[in-house]
């Protein structure tokens, strides 16, 4: 027997209903029926060919930020990672970003000694914020992949990450600042490891230690880019650096 679910489309929240009220099921726009999931996790997101994952080029090999003595202080035209949805304006079919999470790992050379923190933000922007030096460009069909190796699926994404030197963007156009906070507060360790969840419910663990190598988690809200919107993450580092911060990294997010 063929069933058919009658339903209403309705991407934002709709109007609250109280207990015992008969009501139309929640679709969205992929025909999809809105469900609370028994297990929380990305699984699904990755079967359907909507999960998406960056990391650098080659494992080992560390991606430098700026050099000796850099960034010391929030600059809004000095980003570290940058996001943008290349996905058309005006597309009711366009896609959209959800931000997942951001890892780092200090790997190689000499920690970068001497700063007394380390501090982050995130911005959002509908203005073009494209980065104009020192950015190392990823795209889809290059390094910009789906988790699931049984599809194909291209992604609406571009990243940049810094590339020897700071990366350079222009100035703010329309910015909301989303995220503000501190990752660590002591001098970077070798082999640090920072981790920045986008939405998440709960602390995603850490097992800080400042004399040693440890894991520093911090949560964001959701961050989601709509079409020609950008996503832009800042790092610098309190009282300077004696070294370049030396890193690699992963970031994953999914596409709707």
């Amino acid at each position: 027997m063929e069933v058919i679910f009658d339903g209403t489309v309705s991407r934002p929240l709709p109007q609250y209903a109280p207990d015992q009220d008969d009501i139309p099921v929640r679709l969205g726009r992929y025909q999809e029926m809105y469900n609370l999931p028994l297990v929380n996790t990305s699984h699904n997101l990755s079967d359907e060919g909507s999960y998406f994952s960056v990391t650098n080029p080659t494992p080992g090999t560390g991606i430098a930020y700026g050099s000796a003595g850099t960034q010391a202080s929030f600059s809004a035209t000095t980003g570290f990672m940058v996001w943008k949805n290349t996905a058309a304006s005006g597309d009711p079919s366009a896609k959209r970003i959800y931000l997942h999470y951001v890892k780092v790992v200090q790997i190689g050379g000499t920690a970068p000694a001497s700063n007394t923190s380390v501090q982050y933000a995130f911005v959002t922007d509908s203005g073009n914020r494209v980065p104009t030096a020192n950015a190392s460009f990823f795209g889809p069909g290059g390094l910009i992949v789906p988790s699931n190796q049984d599809v194909s699926t291209q992604s609406v994404a571009t990243f940049w990450t810094p590339n020897a030197g700071v990366p350079t963007v222009p100035a703010a156009i329309s910015p909301r600042l989303c995220g503000r906070g501190q990752m660590k507060g002591g001098a970077r360790t070798l082999l640090d490891s920072c981790v920045w969840c986008f939405g998440a419910l709960d602390n995603p663990g850490s097992s800080p230690s400042f004399a040693a190598a440890g894991k520093f988690c911090e949560n964001l809200p959701p961050i989601i880019l709509g079409p020609q919107e950008f996503g832009i993450l800042y790092l610098w580092f309190p009282a300077g650096v004696t070294n370049p911060f030396t890193f690699e990294f992963e970031a994953g997010w999914w596409e709707r």
